[in-house]
């Protein structure tokens, strides 16, 4: 075997491995549950909720409108209202409506393993379980949390559709990171957005980071074209995908959207 031939070889047995390991390794890449663990304390009105193995809050205040809440791969959603109630902005529509939110399955104290389909079946359920004790259900999903709105948009009547860093899918994102590989050609938690808004009349709302390191801004850009209704459209600056989590513009962004949403 000459030299040539052996260098092939050896770069093509690597090629095979690294692609089989990120094959393998899809559900710890996106489903980044070990760093949910950690919970803080509820706010004086949340209260803990549980639907069949899956735990998360309720905040009731006795409103005819529910916020659904869905948060990204790396969340435990009791941060929620601690966050809210911390950004000190003036918030009288999330201040008055109820919000509700589970941790996916393997999150906190849910039990389960994450998955796409597992996690559409939750906000499914969810949303089944609590709409009919309301007028309106608007749904919120920031990061990993807006691949869950945009399908639940698909499948039930949403009186509006907040979205917080979104990406039209898992599959685009894991191309433009490993595309060299042909990993995201295996992809068995896809997320595609863009195929759940196809058609979908529910008005939508999108905040964008510039600059976005964990979501490049042309995923954004690609959902936001593909939405019919598209209600209003932020971009910040200065901050991160994290870091927006607890950022008062998105809290200021999220009151923005209601408004729009609730013709208020």
């Amino acid at each position: 075997m000459n030299t040539a031939i052996f260098a092939f070889s050896c770069f093509a047995a690597c090629y095979i491995l690294a692609t089989l390991l990120l094959i393998a390794l899809e559900e710890k890449l996106i489903f980044l549950s070990g760093f949910s663990r950690l919970t803080n304390p509820p706010t004086d009105e949340t209260i803990a909720f549980k639907l069949d193995a899956q735990e998360g809050f309720r905040v009731k205040r006795g409103s005819k409108t529910l916020l659904l809440w869905f948060d990204g791969n790396a969340d435990n959603v009791w941060y929620v209202p601690n966050a809210i109630a911390a950004s000190q902005a003036k918030l009288p529509l999330l201040d008055a409506i109820d919000i509700a939110a589970l941790n996916y399955r393997g999150y906190g104290a849910s039990g389960g393993k994450p998955s796409q389909e597992a996690i559409f079946a939750d906000a499914l359920k969810l949303y089944d379980a609590l709409s009919p004790s309301y007028d309106r259900v608007v749904a919120l999903g920031r990061s990993l949390g807006s691949g869950v709105v945009c399908y639940l948009s698909s499948r039930r009547d949403l009186a509006g559709a907040i979205l917080i860093t979104p990406f039209d899918s898992v599959r685009a994102i894991a191309k433009s990171r490993f595309g060299f590989f042909l990993a995201h050609l295996f992809i068995r938690n896809p997320f595609d957005s863009v195929a759940y808004v196809k058609g979908v009349q529910t008005a939508f709302s999108i905040l964008e980071v510039a600059r976005d390191r964990v979501v490049p801004n042309k995923r954004t850009k690609r959902l936001k074209e593909a939405i019919a209704n598209l209600a209003l459209y932020e971009r910040v600056g200065d901050t991160t995908h994290a870091k927006i989590a607890t950022d008062r513009r998105e809290f200021e962004f999220i009151e923005r959207s209601l408004e729009r949403f609730l013709n208020v």
